[in-house]
């Protein structure tokens, strides 16, 4: 804890509330600000690990309330965000009306988000995570007359409030339980202790927290909705806000790891979402659809590792993942949606594949050492197993030798990554084999099946049939729309589109 009464962890967020000041919401003083926290944040890592021991245990004391190398990692991810999609929204705004509001809303989200991977306090959490709800929900109805994003905007703001409301439900029982507001005593307390039944109620709570804030099946559907939005707003919605999930489950990590209910609850969720997921955008033609369902996929990976006890991967997930999808957004307009072509008929080549991915999986312990799960080991195998059966099915020599390089930088590569987050964040990983492990595992193979099954048959009748409810996202968010319109009405700019017949879907109305 900070002896002074000023930090990084108050300073860099309300630098960034200063440019949502109605007087100041102008594009130079807004990237100013934000260059500016970006460089102190910079400077916040940098200059303690630069200074002697004595001054380094100072200035760290000084500049971070929390002393996690994740949080101070994640800070610098969120000031550099703020500072590439201010500068790179002034241009794709340019003439818009409403400008300076899109500033104010932006800033207050960004800051908002800094607020709750900075604060100390469980309260400033609470509010700040409100306060991302509220300034998002304006900067997805920059285009009021847009039908989709309006009920999209709508979705996520129901869904928020339940999300809200088991947060605030969940601090008050571990206040009640602990007698501290502050995360630190908070979180050594949970670990020198037995969870009682109210902290275990406490953990389910923000593991459902985190599942509604990462858009998990079935209540998914807003996040493939929202890029009606601006693009550098889906950017700053698929980047920095909805990882917070994840950010969430970390912060609470000794909370998590030792109630088993909210990690099956995560295990089980995610699990499933990120399957179905994985195979819907595999037949998803759309640009911006298939980052949709991407971001959807990676984040029920990121909670998954986060229910293992793996908090070094899904730090290292969450970062990756954030830098990743703000480039594939802020760079969507490059590209052009392609129809699914007929994949090639060679089947014999799948079982040569599943051979030395499965051969991989099993000697990978005696490269990488016995601490990897068998999760991370099948994960590894099936993105082998993907890499060379495109290969495979092309009957190209130099691509299969190109694929089989490519596996083998992928291993050398996760294997120095994780070393690198496992220096940042202590991990409490479950052991390899366990049911978690298994079910995990299971997944992954599941994924890759359905993947192979997708490619190879999809000029069949029965294949043809698969992709289309894939591609329809197995209709999984018809049910949760028309629920929610029965019961909270909202009045969209296109009356057309509340009326649906018995076999008329919610997409195809809009």
């Amino acid at each position: 804890m900070s002896s002074l009464p000023v930090s990084l962890s108050l300073v860099l967020p309300l630098l960034l509330f200063t440019a949502a000041i109605p007087a100041l919401c102008r594009w130079r003083y807004a990237q100013f600000i934000n260059g500016a926290a970006l460089a102190l944040a910079v400077i916040g890592v940098v200059a303690p690990t630069l200074s002697p021991a004595p001054l380094q245990q100072t200035l760290n004391a000084a500049i971070w309330d929390q002393s996690s190398y994740a949080i101070q990692a994640i800070a610098v991810l969120v000031t550099f965000l703020a500072f590439i999609l201010a500068h790179y929204s002034e241009h794709y705004l340019a003439g818009e009306a409403r400008q300076s509001q899109y500033i104010g809303n932006f800033q207050l989200t960004i800051g908002s988000v800094l607020l709750v991977v900075l604060a100390n306090h469980l309260g400033a959490i609470i509010v700040g995570w409100i306060a991302i709800s509220l300034g998002l929900h304006r900067l997805l109805l920059f285009y009021p007359t847009r039908t989709r994003a309006v009920l999209a905007a709508h979705k996520k703001f129901l869904l928020a409030r339940v999300a809200e409301l088991a947060l605030v439900v969940a601090g008050l029982l571990l206040y009640v339980e602990y007698g501290t507001w502050q995360m630190t005593d908070l979180m050594a307390a949970v670990t020198n202790s037995e969870p009682s039944l109210r902290a275990q109620i406490a953990a389910v709570l923000l593991a459902q927290a985190a599942l509604i804030k990462c858009a998990q099946l079935p209540l998914h559907g807003w996040l493939i909705q929202v890029v009606e939005a601006p693009t550098p707003v889906s950017a700053l919605l698929h980047a920095g806000v909805i990882n917070l999930g994840g950010v969430l489950l970390i912060m609470f990590a000794p909370l998590i790891s030792q109630v088993p209910v909210a990690q099956w609850w995560i295990l089980i969720v995610a699990g499933i979402s990120t399957a179905i997921a994985v195979s819907v955008m595999s037949v998803e033609t759309n640009v911006k659809a298939q980052l949709a369902w991407s971001t959807s996929a990676q984040m029920g990976l990121m909670l998954i590792e986060c229910a293992l006890g793996l908090y070094h991967l899904a730090l290292l997930h969450l970062l990756a993942h954030s830098c990743y999808k703000a480039w594939s957004f802020l760079a969507a307009g490059t590209r052009v949606a392609r129809p699914a072509q007929r994949p090639a008929s060679a089947l014999w080549v799948a079982p040569v594949a599943a051979t030395v991915a499965t051969a991989t999986m099993v000697f990978l312990p005696d490269v990488l050492g016995a601490t990897m799960t068998l999760s991370s080991r099948t994960l590894l195998a099936v993105l082998l197993f993907a890499v060379l059966l495109e290969a495979l099915v092309s009957k190209r020599a130099p691509r299969l030798i190109m694929a089989t390089l490519a596996g083998l930088g992928m291993v050398v590569m996760y294997a120095g990554l994780e070393h690198t987050a496992a220096q940042l964040i202590d991990t409490n990983a479950l052991s390899a084999g366990s049911a978690a492990d298994l079910w995990v595992s299971g997944l992954l193979v599941s994924m890759a099946v359905v993947w192979w099954v997708v490619r190879q048959f999809g000029h069949y009748p029965a294949g043809a049939w698969l992709q289309h409810k894939l591609y329809r996202g197995l209709y999984l968010d018809e049910w949760f729309t028309r629920a929610t319109l029965r019961l909270c009405p909202v009045r969209l700019p296109n009356t057309l589109a509340l009326t649906t017949t018995k076999h008329t879907t919610t997409q195809e109305c809009l």
